[in-house]
């Protein structure tokens, strides 16, 4: 027997003929569509065409784990991945299939990770880590996806470990 994934499609403007939102099941051997990348079940194509429209994706026990936007069959817009208990995990905003802008991700307790700009799918600004305690564990920058500049490293309680200067993605000595 195949396997069947439930996805709610929210129908762009392409696929109205067939309902603004329409539960469908779709088979993931089908030949129907094709995927970004077979093991992350991302729809690219549906039907031959280049997929419009939102998908969505639950876990077993009905609990959201994802939700995104695909325009002409790439990853367009936010993105968001949560935690089996309802807590988010992962929020991405996506261009042209390229990771841009703000990306966050959260421990499963709720608590900030990590907080990051992307420019075309490259680290590119601010940079923060957070313990789960939510205390701030590092912060940079990067420019073009290397780290640039100064760097500050925290312990669990706050107080400043050491600061680290780089240029061009390698450490540099302090002035």
């Amino acid at each position: 027997m195949k396997k069947l994934i439930n996805y709610t499609l929210l129908l762009s403007l392409s696929l109205v003929l067939f309902g603004c939102d329409e539960q469908l099941t779709i088979d993931v051997n089908s030949d129907e569509y094709q995927y970004l990348k077979k093991s992350e079940k991302r729809i690219v194509n549906y039907k031959g065409n280049p997929f419009n429209g939102t998908i969505v994706e639950y876990y077993e026990n009905g609990q959201l784990k994802s939700k995104g936007n695909l325009k002409d069959g790439k990853q367009d817009g936010v993105s968001k991945r949560y935690y089996e208990n309802g807590q988010l995990e992962q929020k991405v905003n996506y261009k042209d299939r390229e990771q841009h802008g703000i990306y966050e991700e959260y421990y499963e307790n709720g608590q900030l990770k990590q907080k990051i700009n992307l420019k075309d799918g490259k680290e590119d600004g601010p940079w923060k880590d957070y313990y789960e305690n939510g205390q701030l564990e590092k912060e940079g920058n990067f420019k073009d996806g290397k780290q640039e500049g100064l760097w500050k490293l925290y312990y669990e309680n706050g107080q400043l470990k050491r600061k680290v200067n780089f240029k061009d993605g390698k450490q540099i000595p302090m002035n």
